[in-house]
């Protein structure tokens, strides 16, 4: 059996387009359907690497060896502190938060060790691949915009596709591909349909980010279109490229300084440390390198971050956020794998970037390299790179990330061929020496092999979005018991995750079910319990009566929560209540040697006795 070589090609612009484009119905969690893209790029890095099987290019392999062994480091990092995470299935295969698990990293990382593998041809089919994706998303947005809704039911509340989740994701990823839109139309050796197809898409990026209601979209885009703008100046030559370059980079890096003065409250655009988005960001990333501080080898662990924010953010940050509102990423890729893995796998996912960046350094020092790909690649990188300083690697944004990263490290290794007189010569295709193998015989029986496990694979990685309906659906009921059995039956399925077995808790508590606090006790023993279940449990034990069971759980929940104003005011009157005087005094104290100015705490302090 036969296998066309561009199988892998195929593949890969493939499970871009589909990462984008899947739409799941708006009924379910805005985040669940990403298990659904993480399912897909498992079951394209599978397929890939049946494609694999056939043959490699050994060359190939040996030339990309850096970004290759650098990547599988990452990798091995990220399993081991998966693996001494206090729920190691949840962080191998991804919990009902954002975080995807190490397999969807793993399906990523074969998508980058094939996207390194590709020829000219190939590069550029799939980098039109995420073009039209980009350009898919643009105008499911700009159409919604304008009060058009082609699906309905489909992003009514988040403005996008359902598998971004909110419109920050789906800026980032629309921004970043716009370097890939400015790509094609900027690229002389593309064809002249392929061009306009470009200027299409690149009008409704533009238009997408323009009405998008995030800010994100903007630096994004503004760093891709750069990129591929420098790219022209650079195939100009004379004088475009030694005034274009310059100005180029003069203007990204004045741009960068504004918008990072910006951020911190400083400069022309200081207005925007005040906004709502960037201000609760700074939160999150204080609480991360607080984390990173103390855990510097292994972090918290790659699905932890939401246990340990709350006792690593600041009394500042505290105060300003509600009560009962979680949070369960670092806001910023970088900063998130060094709490995932500690400063090894943040220093690992760096030096991928680095290494992929001066191989295509190289690449444009090479006589014969085309420079318009490399900067066409690099673009979404850069884009990738951009948003991922401030945002949170959803499926779809990973594995643009990974992808886009493969692709700049086969666009720098591509070499034209040279005419007699030593000089580039311009060719839509490859020659022999360049191009990949065309075919490789593969036996069935790797394909079969490989199908089973695809499927079994898929029927278990099924079992998150089954539960997350199961589950949603049952707290949507009006019996209280048919949600009790519905949560339960989720938390049966979906036994690898604390955080169904929460919702099974939460539940069974309020219909009087001594079982609902024992699972959240057995969940808080194993340092697997959210504050905020807790702080529900104290508040649903203080309304039944029971004064000893709400001590108990005000106790736990300020474990996970200590610095909350609302909380150890609700706690502190509650203890001055149950007769806990010493514990009401050093609670409602605590909370006044943090705020002086707190007039509840000192109030409490006054109504004890003496």
């Amino acid at each position: 059996m036969f296998i066309s070589r561009t199988a892998v090609a195929t593949t890969l612009a493939t499970v871009v387009v589909i990462t984008a484009l899947i739409v799941i119905p708006s009924g379910l969690n805005a985040f669940e359907p990403s298990k659904l893209m993480s399912i897909v790029v498992g079951a394209a890095a599978c397929a890939c690497a049946v494609w694999l099987t056939g043959g490699v290019d050994r060359k190939r392999v040996a030339e990309a060896r850096v970004p290759l062994i650098v990547a599988a480091v990452f990798l091995v990092l990220l399993l081991i502190a998966a693996l001494a995470s206090p729920s190691p299935l949840s962080a191998l295969v991804g919990s009902r938060s954002r975080w995807g698990g190490v397999a969807l990293y793993a399906g990523c990382g074969v998508l980058f060790a094939v996207a390194t593998q590709l020829s000219r041809l190939q590069v550029r089919q799939v980098l039109t691949a995420v073009a039209l994706a980009g350009g898919g998303v643009a105008a499911f947005g700009v159409l919604q915009s304008i009060g058009f809704n082609p699906l309905e039911g489909i992003g009514d509340q988040t403005g996008v596709p359902s598998t971004f989740g909110n419109i920050n994701f789906a800026a980032g990823f629309v921004g970043a591909t716009l370097g890939a839109m400015l790509w094609l139309v900027l690229d002389d050796d593309l064809p002249f349909k392929r061009r306009v197809l470009g200027g299409v898409l690149l009008v409704f990026g533009l238009a997408y980010v323009w009405v998008n209601d995030s800010f994100q979209g903007i630096p994004t885009g503004a760093a891709a279109m750069a990129i591929a703008a420098a790219g022209w100046a650079w195939t100009r030559g004379g004088s475009i490229r030694k005034v274009g370059i310059p100005l180029i980079g003069l203007l990204s890096a004045v741009g960068a300084a504004v918008v990072g003065a910006g951020v911190v409250g400083s400069g022309p655009l200081s207005a925007l440390s005040a906004q709502r988005g960037i201000l609760i960001r700074r939160y999150y990333w204080d609480a991360a390198l607080d984390m990173i501080a103390d855990n510097p080898l292994l972090g918290v662990g790659p699905d932890r971050y939401v246990y340990a924010y709350r006792t690593s953010r600041s009394f500042e940050a505290a105060s300003d956020l509600e009560l009962l509102l979680d949070n369960d990423a670092a806001h910023s890729v970088f900063l998130h794998f060094g709490t995932a893995g500690g400063v090894p796998l943040m220093l690992a996912f760096v030096a991928l970037v680095v290494t992929v960046l001066i191989m295509a350094g190289r690449g444009l020092r090479a006589e014969n390299s085309d420079p318009m790909l490399i900067f066409g690649a690099a673009a979404v990188v850069t884009g990738y790179i951009v948003q991922a300083l401030v945002s949170i690697d959803v499926p779809g944004l990973a594995m643009l990330g990974w992808v886009s990263l493969g692709l700049l490290v086969s666009a720098g290794l591509v070499r034209l061929p040279v005419t007699t007189k030593g000089k580039r010569k311009r060719s839509k295709k490859q020659t022999a020496a360049a191009r990949r193998p065309d075919g490789a015989t593969i036996s069935w029986q790797p394909l079969l092999g490989s199908a089973v496990i695809v499927t079994v694979v898929f029927v278990i990685a099924i079992t998150p979005v089954r539960v997350e309906s199961q589950t949603l659906t049952a707290l949507r009921q009006p019996d209280s018991l048919r949600t009790v059995e519905g949560t339960s039956a989720a938390a049966d399925l979906g036994f690898w995750d604390p955080r169904y077995r929460e919702r099974s808790a939460l539940s069974m508590m309020i219909v009087d079910r001594a079982e609902g606090f024992d699972i959240a006790r057995e969940l808080d023993e194993e340092n697997r319990l959210t504050a905020s279940v807790a702080i529900r449990a104290a508040g649903v034990a203080a309304d039944s009566g029971d004064d000893e069971l709400a001590v108990e759980w005000y106790n736990r929940a300020l474990e996970g929560e200590p610095l909350h104003p609302e909380l150890r005011v609700q706690a502190a009157q509650f203890f001055a209540q149950a007769g806990e005087t010493e514990r009401a005094e050093e609670v409602a104290s605590g909370l006044l040697a943090d705020d002086p100015d707190n007039t509840d705490a000192q109030a409490i302090l006054d109504s004890l006795p003496s």
